[in-house]
């Protein structure tokens, strides 16, 4: 049974239910990396995919690595 806090990437707000866009990327990243593809080109990879498919990021993320949106000065 699903606890409160935020979903988690890849199912539906009801907890319950697989977001099959998302899903497929992670199915895809996990692919990626046992492959040997490095984390940067699965998150540019990512961000193009998301892009071109209308997914957004989860509510309180700060984007992904790779993009400019939420990563700027992330380090300081």
């Amino acid at each position: 049974m699903p606890a409160g806090g935020n979903r988690a990437y890849g199912w539906l707000p009801d907890k319950r239910t697989k977001d099959e866009a998302e899903a497929a990327l992670l199915v895809a990243g996990v692919d990626d990396i046992l492959e040997g593809v490095g984390l940067h080109t699965i998150c540019r990879r990512w961000n193009l995919s998301c892009a071109a498919v209308g997914l957004t990021m989860l509510e309180g993320a700060h984007g992904l690595p790779g993009s400019s949106a939420g990563w700027k000065g992330w380090r300081d």
